[in-house]
């Protein structure tokens, strides 16, 4: 968790107890975290790997909205809207994530 932005400059008690919320996860390349218009029940924050944030079109295509890497976190736009995946997110390699349920 120290190597997170987000939770940078957190007392060391603060950051215990957010630790104590947060699962650790991995998954292998090609593994989906979330797909669009799924109930967002998770928020990640990647450790190390790379993800890939993309959308289907109606006619079948996909495109690629970015990447996402270490120290970056992905789902949250779930927790702000209110509402399904916006996207779907596949892993591009190895990674490992601290994760956080929003149910």
């Amino acid at each position: 968790m120290d190597r997170l932005p987000v939770f940078a400059g957190l007392s060391g008690e603060d950051a215990e107890r957010i630790r104590s919320y947060l699962g650790e996860g991995t998954a292998k390349a090609s593994s989906n975290l979330m797909s669009l218009e799924q109930p967002g029940e998770t928020v990640y924050f990647l450790l190390s790997g790379t993800v890939r944030v993309q959308v289907e079109q109606e006619d079948g295509t996909t495109v690629i909205l970015g990447f996402l890497g270490t120290g970056e976190i992905v789902g949250e736009m779930t927790l702000l809207e209110g509402t399904g995946r916006s996207a779907t997110v596949v892993a591009t390699a190895l990674f490992s994530a601290r994760r956080i349920p929003l149910v």
